[in-house]
């Protein structure tokens, strides 16, 4: 009887993996292989981000992932993708302001290779546009402390693409 209990319920969480594993997109460009990512924020941190928006004056359309992003201007050249190499000026703040990181002329990234707030973020912008991301900890570092980053952080990024490849 037990074996058939666990029979039963096993195979529901078995086809649920299956069809999980079946959402997820691939792309593929020479030399990359990348699989979006399917993470979406909990309830509390989509909160926690609207309320900081909400005390700021702050608007911010919200992406299906929890992230938030206002874009302007949105650019008119190539979007990139997951495999593509994208040249970037940012700066990145925490929500109480301290900056951590910034990069005046440009770095170079390749977008599979970033946090997931920034994978799905860039490519909503095309080349020469710029965004203000606001991305929840389980889209950035997560519970894990990055550097001079404190685990768990909400990361506010100010970018600008200047190229895609």
């Amino acid at each position: 009887m037990f074996d058939m209990i666990k029979k039963l319920l096993f195979l529901p969480l078995f086809m649920m993996m299956i069809f999980i594993a079946g959402c997820n997109k691939t792309v593929t460009r020479a030399g990359c292989t990348a699989t979006e990512a399917t993470v979406v924020a909990p309830a509390n941190e989509i909160a926690f981000i609207q309320a900081y928006l909400t005390a700021n004056g702050l608007t911010a359309v919200q992406a299906p992932s929890g992230f938030f992003y206002s874009i302007s201007p949105q650019g008119t050249g190539a979007k990139p993708t997951l495999c593509s190499n994208v040249t970037v000026k940012y700066a990145g703040y925490l929500f109480n302001g301290f900056k951590f990181d910034e990069s005046l002329t440009g770095a170079s990234f390749t977008l599979n290779n970033l946090i997931i707030g920034w994978q799905q973020g860039m490519e909503l912008l095309n080349n020469g546009g710029s965004m203000i991301l606001y991305i929840p900890p389980s889209l950035g570092y997560g519970s894990l402390p990055n550097g001079i980053i404190p685990a768990n952080s909400y990361l506010r990024f100010t970018l600008q693409l200047i190229n895609v490849q």
